[in-house]
Formats: C-alpha cells, sequence, structure tokens
C-alpha cells in the first residue's frame, strides 16, 4: 500500500483511468468487505485496515470508479475451497498464517508471472474471483 492517501490516489487514478500500462478498467475493483474485527488480527491492525477500505472506498466514489465489495469468505471458498486445518492450528493466528499460505500456494499456481507473496496473494485471490464472476 503507498504511503499516503493522496500516493494511493495517484496510484489507483494511473491504473484504473489510463494512466499506466493497463488499458482503462481492463481489470475489475473489487474491496473485501470485512467487519471491524478480524479474527486473529490485533486491534490496531484491524483499525489500519478499515481505514485503507474506507479511503480505497473514497477514492474510487470520487473517481467514479465502480468497485465491488467482497466478503473475505465468499472468494476465499471459490478461490481455495475449504480448508482443512490440521490440528496444529490450534488458535486464531496460527489458522490465520497456515490459510495465508494456502491462499499464496494458490496464487502461484494461477499467476506464475508474478511474484506471489504474503502481501499481494489474497489481492491475487480477489482479482481472480471478480474476473470468474465477470466471465459469467
Amino acid at each position: 500500500m503507498p504511503g499516503t492517501e493522496a500516493d494511493i490516489c495517484e496510484e489507483i487514478r494511473r491504473h484504473c483511468m489510463g494512466g499506466g500500462n493497463v488499458s482503462p478498467l481492463a481489470y475489475p475493483v473489487v474491496i473485501e468487505n470485512v467487519g471491524a474485527y478480524v479474527s486473529g488480527d490485533a486491534a490496531t491492525s484491524a483499525c489500519k485496515f478499515a481505514k485503507h477500505c474506507g479511503v480505497l472506498e473514497g477514492i474510487m466514489t470520487a473517481l467514479s470508479i465502480p468497485f465491488d465489495r467482497v466478503a473475505p469468505q465468499v472468494w476465499m471458498k471459490a478461490y481455495v475451497g475449504k480448508i482443512a486445518y490440521p490440528k496444529r492450528c490450534d488458535n486464531a493466528g496460527k489458522k490465520k498464517t497456515y490459510r495465508k499460505n494456502v491462499v499464496k500456494a494458490r496464487s502461484q499456481q494461477l499467476f506464475p508471472s508474478i511474484t506471489v507473496t504474503l502481501a499481494n496473494a489474497d489481492a491475487l485471490g480477489m482479482l481472480w474471483f471478480a474476473m470468474e464472476k465477470r466471465r459469467g
């Protein structure tokens, strides 16, 4: 995520409005629709995440860029199916780490030309979900 709200706005304007090397709205814009509490996250992380979601929604709305919201359970189920957690995942933090690695592995399979990290794997999963939804 770029450092400031202005940086975020510039990135969105560049990529979604034809200023970058991608044609305007070639890819759907999707924002994860999560509640105030995310299991396994500290309160400060959850607040930061919610703030970023609000900033993104505000910028999209101000620039008249259409976007969809998708619940994490919805896109993850379509992307990786029901996750069977091993017994060693006995708390929310361990389950989150395991789940993130499952999503990362799937993203590496579907996007072999991209360097997939834990930081971008969820975004690739949501992109895949939105593109599949768009195809009908």
